[in-house]
């Protein structure tokens, strides 16, 4: 895997559906380092570490130069070493700024938002210290740079999830360590009939529904006057595009706007390098599950479960009242189960919110949608 992976180190569409098959298999994905990773994907362990010519903006000039530091001068300490250690001119802002990004600078004791904050300063002092020593100076840091020259970090705030995987996507064509889709995974398996990754594999014509977020939109005008679009949506597995006709772009009105997972439902374009949609309905995930549902399973274990669980999870369903009706399914492990419709009483709306409130206390897996 850790060759396929290299082979295919250009391709993020590739690298992303080779990923999904690591993660099914069990294997760990290590982020890039700079004081572990080599060019290409290497075998770590019972894992396997990202290479650092997977990081985009990072030109073999680059690497050679870190990995020529790094085995001359051992492991990097902190980002102002490294920019004192490293030939700045080989190494420019742009790169190491991309490899804070991706995050194969985190084993260098700072958070990813200190160290971008911190870059500007740390590449002046790597600076004076590479111009006084092309000079032929020694100065108070100069001596200091071999063992641990101190970082000054700024107290800034953490990037939130959404910016750290923004980041590792700029920087990476694709995430590493998380999805933004992730915490919808099991929906979007129980909906599309094909993930993006292998919609090559099907037939011209052949009816779909797929589910992703939105990567990017180009609308356009036909020669009638109406709107259109080209919408290419990303999923776990891979990418593709959709080809959103007049009427259903109409349809879909504000929608097309959202940074929401969307459903669509269309037939397979294969005329071409790469396999595309020709969208009929574009939804967002959010409508298209209030739409179809009628009943919400809520899975739990008697194991544990005590009259101040149930009194909590009553709570949680008058909180979000709504059109669905609500089976609790109770299994009393090695032994039996049963399935009990509420009352009309706990109708409750199919929303993400709900999810999330009953899974943080039950766990997991705990709702389904029936």
């Amino acid at each position: 895997m850790a060759a396929l992976l290299t082979s295919e180190m250009d391709n993020s569409d590739k690298i992303t559906q080779h990923i999904g098959v690591c993660r099914e298999m069990g294997i760990q994905l290590l982020p890039p380092d700079i004081n572990r990773s080599e060019i290409p994907f290497t075998v770590e362990g019972e894992g396997i570490r990202f290479g650092l010519g997977a990081v985009k903006n990072v030109g073999n000039a680059a690497l050679e130069e870190i990995l020529g530091q790094r085995a001359e001068g051992g492991a990097f300490r902190n980002l102002s070493e490294f920019c004192g250690r490293v030939d700045l001119r080989k190494v420019n802002r742009r790169v190491i700024e991309s490899l804070i990004k991706s995050g194969a600078m985190d084993d260098l004791g700072a958070q990813r938002a200190q160290l971008l904050a911190h870059l500007d300063h740390a590449m002046e002092r790597g600076q004076k210290i590479q111009r006084d020593r092309m000079s032929g100076q020694r100065t108070l840091f100069d001596g200091a740079m071999t063992d641990t020259m101190p970082d000054m970090l700024p107290d800034v705030e953490p990037l939130t999830e959404e910016q750290r995987l923004a980041f590792e996507r700029e920087s990476l064509g694709f995430y590493i360590t998380g999805h933004p889709l992730e915490k919808y995974r099991r929906e979007m398996e129980r909906y599309v009939t094909v993930d993006l990754g292998h919609l090559g594999e099907l037939s011209e014509g052949q009816e779909v529904r797929v589910a992703g977020m939105k990567q990017s939109i180009r609308e356009i005008s036909t020669r009638k006057g109406d709107r259109m679009a080209f919408l290419t949506l990303e999923d776990l597995h891979g990418s593709a595009e959709m080809i959103v006709f007049a009427d259903a772009f109409r349809e879909a009105g504000p929608n097309m706007a959202s940074e929401g997972p969307f459903i669509v439902q269309g037939v397979v374009d294969s005329n071409g390098e790469k396999a595309k949609i020709k969208a009929q309905k574009v939804e967002l995930l959010e409508e298209y599950r209030q739409r179809v549902t009628s009943v919400i399973q809520i899975n739990l274990t008697t194991l544990g479960l005590t009259t101040e669980d149930l009194e909590v999870l009553k709570g949680i369903l008058k909180k979000h009242r709504g059109e669905c009706r609500v089976k609790l399914k109770l299994t009393i492990p090695t032994k039996a189960e049963a399935v009990v419709l509420l009352s009309e009483e706990y109708r409750v709306g199919s929303s993400e919110d709900l999810v999330v409130d009953v899974e943080r206390i039950f766990g997991s897996g705990t709702v389904t949608f029936v």
